[in-house]
């Protein structure tokens, strides 16, 4: 056999790994037997304090379609009861952990992701509310939480949909982004004079996107990435561009880590992230123009105290459309300081606010975010998940990741990727 032939023909065990099933979003329409009838009447004379509350009708049914949830499986419950002398009828949106045989239930399974969501509804986000209204702001910053369990593992909260929330899916034009990261900033300065000025403990969200998601989820991260990188390599141009990208896999999970890493006391900014801040996780009620005319955050599952950069990359990368990105950036950034500032002066904040200059430090000492963003979570405008078969295997995967970045994607991933070349978020 000639030299190197043996690259060219798989073994069983590689031809296993490529027709193997892809269920990314494998999940079950119906939900686990214990989440009936009987479980939301429990929950529901916990939350109405009426212990004579009964639910006459239930039904429970899908909430999400398949790329809008990842880490937990949705349902809307729609019931109506009685209680004490009145009928009611209620929608209620459940999550519950993965709970189908496959990669997600594998992968998440040990995550504390219940845990920190149920944390932030129950101490963090209604703190919030009580400051707002202090100054009279009347906006509301996430759905009523109704019920969170932790045997087994599940948080119910209001379903705001009635009122006229719904999804975006597609990037936004500036004057939307603009009033995404106006909130932003406001969430992100309640937090700040919260730690600072009020000592709440809010360093109890150290888990974020990494240590909550556990090696399995960095690796698949990684690996993306790796796909990624051989697609690019194959650029006109960019040959020695893709060979320095090469050379950061290796390195990949140590560098994503030290984002996730707090700052420090005088060595840089922290705030109370999101942590999982894409479109999807944002409600919104749009006019006839499509304008945004209010926001509602959602899924606070990796919150996370540590650099604001976290955040405001999820905008630029997860929100904003290219073009939005392109053009306004900066002007964005600065909007989202100056609302920061103006709420921590609202709230007679003793600490002093970042300075403009301070804070576009920190987003470039975490630039390296913004290349994971870029070339993976960045896909979410490009990809219709509902198209990807159920039977998809890891060869599927790999012509499909050809397909977004050789074609989808490329436009975009050309300019930016210059951009973190010059910037020096390519370097080891």
């Amino acid at each position: 056999m000639a030299e190197g032939s043996e690259a060219a023909v798989d073994t069983p065990k590689q031809e296993n790994a490529q027709s193997a099933k892809i269920d990314f979003f494998e999940t079950s329409n119906e939900p686990p037997n214990w989440l009936n009838r009987e479980f939301m009447e429990k929950a529901l004379r916990e939350y109405e304090k009426d212990q004579s509350l009964h639910i006459f009708d239930c039904e429970i049914i899908p909430a999400t379609k398949p790329g809008d949830n990842f880490a937990s499986v949705v349902f809307r419950a729609n019931v109506k009861y009685t209680a004490a002398t009145k009928t009611e009828s209620k929608s209620i949106i459940v999550k519950v952990k993965p709970f189908v045989d496959g990669f997600k239930k594998d992968l998440l399974g040990m995550a504390p992701l219940f845990q920190t969501e149920g944390s932030m509804y129950m101490n963090v986000l209604p703190e919030m509310q009580r400051l707002l209204t202090q100054i009279g702001d009347n906006e509301i910053m996430s759905p009523g939480l109704i019920y969170y369990g932790t045997d087994p593992e599940i948080i119910m909260f209001e379903d705001i949909a009635p009122q006229g929330y719904v999804m975006r899916h597609m990037g936004m034009n500036f004057e939307n982004t603009k009033k995404v990261i106006l909130k932003l900033a406001k969430f992100h300065a309640l937090s700040f004079h919260m730690y600072y000025d009020e000592k709440k403990d809010l360093d109890e969200y150290k888990a974020g996107l990494i240590t909550t998601a556990g090696i399995g989820a960095l690796q698949f991260f990684v690996d993306g990435f790796a796909r990624a990188v051989g697609c690019i390599k194959t650029w006109p141009g960019f040959e020695d561009i893709g060979q320095k990208m090469e050379q950061l896999v290796p390195h990949f999970m140590q560098k994503l880590k030290k984002v996730y890493r707090p700052n420090k006391p005088h060595e840089g900014i922290n705030v109370l992230n999101h942590g999982d801040f894409h479109i999807k996780n944002i409600l919104f009620i749009n006019d006839e123009n499509d304008d945004i005319q209010k926001i509602s955050f959602i899924d606070f599952q990796i919150s996370f105290w540590g650099t604001p950069a976290i955040d405001l990359a999820y905008v630029m990368y997860c929100n904003a459309s290219s073009e939005t990105r392109t053009n306004h950036r900066d002007d964005l950034i600065k909007i989202y300081h100056e609302r920061f500032c103006e709420v921590l002066n609202q709230l007679g904040c003793l600490k002093s606010p970042p300075s403009l200059l301070d804070l576009h430090v920190e987003i470039l000492k975490h630039g390296f975010l913004e290349i994971l963003l870029a070339v993976q979570f960045m896909a979410m405008f490009y990809v219709r998940f509902e198209d990807i078969p159920k039977d998809a295997t890891m060869l599927d995967l790999e012509e499909m990741t050809k397909t977004m970045y050789n074609v989808n994607m490329r436009a975009d991933l050309e300019k930016l990727i210059m951009k973190f070349y010059y910037k020096g978020y390519l370097e080891l």
